[in-house]
């Protein structure tokens, strides 16, 4: 059945328990008005619809625009459209906002009977996205967005943006279009993918929202308790009792704590909220403010369910907003909208037993009060779900920050891309490179080519991927170009762009320990049918081992092979790929090196450096991706990590002082390094712990190098070390405290003097558990401690690359494994005004 539904400007009002506040959402100008607005709030069945049919015309063309859904439920249905526009005489040809699972889905696509080509689908969380829980389906009223435009691809959870994709298809891509509905989709086989739950509202808009529009049609989470309290606490007496609403939260398996607070007290405790047992010592569940710090816990009789600390300055006197939330995949702390500290397990009002208290601004146990709030509380609230990091950035009035798709999945008909790079030229053009993955999204042996996008306005705007570097084969059979960095030479212009390479069949995991070039400097060519060696020569002739020549001739350019004029293979291709296949590059990893003279639009042919920088007992040797730099003298460097015959990895930089004419290796921290008492170094060491990967490296304003280092110590930190003479040597390796490794690589970059003589290091990482919640980090003291710290991503996130943009911004290119690399700009006081 149909349900009748009016046309409206206005926003229904969203029938809620009379416990429930509805927050207002951070003030913004206006939005523009949409073009399709339906604001009657209807309940659908799972069978039941609303056709509007009759206003397709209104977006039919529309190439880009954007869609704002409010809407609840609790179901787990694997496909629920909110809305959904398409033609109904094809089996799947639609464009579709849905609930799948608990997921937020969007998609576009034209198919036919044989057929099923997406031109759009994102699944939010995606399914390399584990730590971003499915909880649309929660009960509770959610906002979701998705705006496209020139930029891609946008999608929004309750006000702040969650994902994106390079796609900018809307509805107009849908050829045929003769029906839509809220509530269920329609193709040749009828109806299909009912709504179960309540929608709120449906707008379509003619242009692609800002972030500040999203935020204003978002409302805020509505709270089970809400106390607008408002009040001063003297740190020794004042509290408020609400054992009274202790039975609307004391079954709460999972929820929210929330408040608002604004306090200068350094007490060892100081409640915001807590719920006791009086009978026993320490049996509480307590939200409170330490020495500064966020903390909570959850404990019966002195034993903790839960205990989490955030650290940070929140008794400065400035008013912040923390947000508790603990859900079935555990505890989180957001201060101010920001992820600052987390946990696995999970303890809630519920895992306390005989509770029979509970306050603001105190504890109370069998001893009486104590813990008393010293400060100002402006409101606190409970919640009977877990909140989002969009609903805690909601709360906090978060100012947004969009993200933007540089590749994706299927972008520019590539399966994969991976290995962000990043570099602000003198220009002050954007060059985002990447690892183009065609076939899979596997690391060597793969098919991977070096791909460029430029954008000469501060990152608003991208051109078209470029791909750089394309060695022959496919799969993995193909040769490939992995890990770039990239770094400009100042006093030339010249950019530099170092990545490795394999030949097809060779990769990380079994390549062969040696240079690849013989004593006189050529590379070495592998017959695999003889197992004769021979050199190549730098103008394409081969001569054997012993110097003489052969009828073998190379196409530097392509690698192509000819003997005595007759196709004979090609040296990068996996042995036995190619009949005709005679000779093969030697199968190890090289480096290689290109270079740009028109800020980073062509490059060159890469240039072997294996010769001067690769010893012989070492098999694998790669960039630290990312960011090289160049010293205060002129130097150029690059971080570098190798390994040798047992398999324990190095780092260490290639540099050089020529402007890229030619390149050394310095030594690594391994290299003279006391490790359980005894001297290591880096050719010899077998103890697997000593391993030292992906390097990052700044110069710090005293001109030492400082390098940071994924690891396998065990520790859980970040390694560093420090050299006083531009990489040649290096002091003992230490972990950094503050700084978690999870073993994904990290990204550094030295931030340009403002001239109060604070010499400032952005830092950025994943934090974990595993490969997510990428934190950024600005220290002021050269690295060695870092006082500003804020989640940029509190989900998937893997490998890094920063840079400074003109303006002083922040840009990051990060990734999410296996599904995309996307753009952020950030300015500094992202960071500077965060107080952990």
């Amino acid at each position: 059945m149909k349900h009748p539904r009016s046309l409206s400007l206005l926003v229904a009002a969203t029938l809620v328990a009379a416990t429930v506040v509805t927050l207002q959402a951070p003030a913004a100008a206006a939005p523009p008005s949409p073009v399709l607005d339906d604001s009657t709030s209807v309940t659908y069945t799972g069978s039941t619809y609303t056709d509007h049919t009759g206003d397709l015309s209104a977006v039919s063309g529309l190439s880009s625009g954007s869609i704002v859904v409010r809407f609840k439920t609790t179901s787990a249905g694997s496909a629920m459209t909110l809305i959904s526009a398409a033609n109904t005489l094809l089996p799947s040809s639609n464009l579709t906002l849905s609930v799948n699972a608990g997921k937020l889905h969007f998609e576009v696509r034209q198919n036919n009977a044989t057929t099923n080509d997406f031109a759009t689908t994102l699944t939010y969380p995606s399914a390399d996205d584990p730590t971003a829980a499915a909880t649309f389906n929660d009960g509770a009223w959610h906002t979701a967005a998705v705006t496209v435009g020139s930029g891609g691809t946008r999608v929004y959870a309750d006000g702040y943006q969650v994902f994106a994709g390079t796609s900018t298809a809307f509805f107009n891509t849908v050829t045929g279009l003769n029906g839509m509905w809220i509530g269920r989709n329609v193709d040749s086989g009828g109806g299909q993918w009912y709504f179960t739950g309540t929608v709120a509202s449906v707008k379509v808009y003619a242009s692609a929202l800002s972030a500040a529009d999203v935020v204003s049609l978002s409302a805020a989470p509505g709270a089970l308790l809400s106390y607008p309290v408002s009040q001063s606490f003297n740190g020794t007496s004042t509290y408020i009792d609400k054992t009274a609403d202790l039975g609307a939260v004391s079954s709460l398996a999972t929820g929210s704590i929330a408040a608002s607070f604004a306090s200068t007290s350094t007490a060892a405790a100081g409640t915001i909220l807590s719920a006791s047992d009086t009978t026993n010592p320490s049996s509480n569940i307590t939200v409170s403010l330490n020495n500064g710090a966020l903390y909570f816990e959850a404990r019966t009789n002195g034993t903790y369910s839960t205990q989490l600390t955030a650290p940070g300055r929140f008794n400065d006197g400035a008013t912040h907003t923390v947000v508790l939330a603990a859900g079935p995949a555990g505890t989180t702390i957001y201060a101010d909208g920001y992820r600052l500290a987390a946990s696995t397990s999970t303890a809630f009002f519920s895992s306390v037993s005989g509770l029979n208290g509970m306050w603001i601004g105190r504890n109370a146990d069998n001893g009486g009060g104590q813990w008393y709030f010293g400060g100002t509380i402006n409101w606190v609230r409970a919640y009977s779900t877990a909140l989002s990091d969009s609903q805690a950035k909601n709360l906090a009035g978060a100012t947004p920050s969009t993200f933007q798709a540089l590749y994706d999945n299927g972008y520019a008909g590539s399966a994969n891309y991976r290995i962000p790079a990043l570099l602000t030229t003198s220009a002050g053009t954007l060059l985002a490179s990447a690892d183009q993955r065609e076939s899979s999204a596997g690391d060597a042996p793969n098919d991977i080519n070096t791909a460029i996008r430029r954008s000469t306005d501060g990152g608003a705007t991208w051109s078209a991927a470029t791909t750089i570097l394309d060695y022959p084969g496919t799969g993995a059979n193909g040769a490939s170009a992995i890990d770039s960095a990239m770094v400009q030479d100042a006093s030339t212009g010249r950019i530099y762009l170092m990545v490795d390479h394999f030949p097809g069949g060779w990769g990380q995991p079994n390549n062969q320990a040696g240079t690849g070039f013989d004593a006189s400097g050529n590379r070495v060519l592998v017959n695999y049918s003889t197992g004769a060696t021979y050199g190549l020569h730098s103008d394409g002739s081969v001569y054997t081992s012993t110097g003489t020549p052969t009828g073998y001739s190379v196409d530097m350019a392509t690698g192509a092979v000819t003997s005595s004029g007759a196709a004979a293979g090609n040296i990068y291709l996996k042995n036995g790929v190619d009949a005709n296949q005679s000779l093969s590059e030697y199968g190890t990893s090289y480096l290689v090196v290109m270079h740009s003279d028109d800020d980073g639009a062509t490059w060159s042919q890469p240039v072997h450096i294996n010769a001067s920088v690769k010893a012989s007992w070492t098999k694998f040797l790669g960039t630290g991706p990312g960011n090289g730099i160049q010293l205060a003298n002129g130097r150029l460097e690059f971080p570098v990590y190798y390994s040798n015959g047992s398999g324990v990895y190095s780092s260490a930089v290639v540099y050089s002082d020529d402007h890229g004419s030619t390149w050394q290796r310095g030594s690594s921290p391994n290299d003279g390094r006391v490790l359980n008492g005894v001297t290591i170094q880096s050719q010899t060491v077998t103890t697997s712990s000593a391993s030292l990967h992906e390097p990052s490296i700044v110069q710090k304003a005293n001109g030492d190098v400082l390098m940071y280092m994924r690891n396998s110590s065990g520790t859980g930190k970040v390694a560093t070390a420090t050299s006083a003479d531009g990489g040649v040597t290096w002091s003992q390796v230490a972990y950094n405290s503050q700084l978690t490794d999870v073993f994904s690589q990290t990204a550094a970059f030295h931030y340009p003097s403002l001239g109060d003589g604070k010499d400032r290091v952005l830092f950025a990482n994943a934090t974990g558990p595993g490969r997510n919640n990428g934190v950024l980090r600005l220290s002021a003291d050269g690295g060695s401690t870092f006082a500003y710290n804020r989640a940029i991503r509190s989900a998937g996130y893997a490998y890094n690359s920063l840079t400074v943009l003109p303006d002083g911004s922040i840009g990051v290119l990060w990734e999410l494994q296996n599904t995309g690399l996307y753009f952020q700009k950030l300015p500094l006081s992202f960071l500077t005004s965060s107080a952990g």
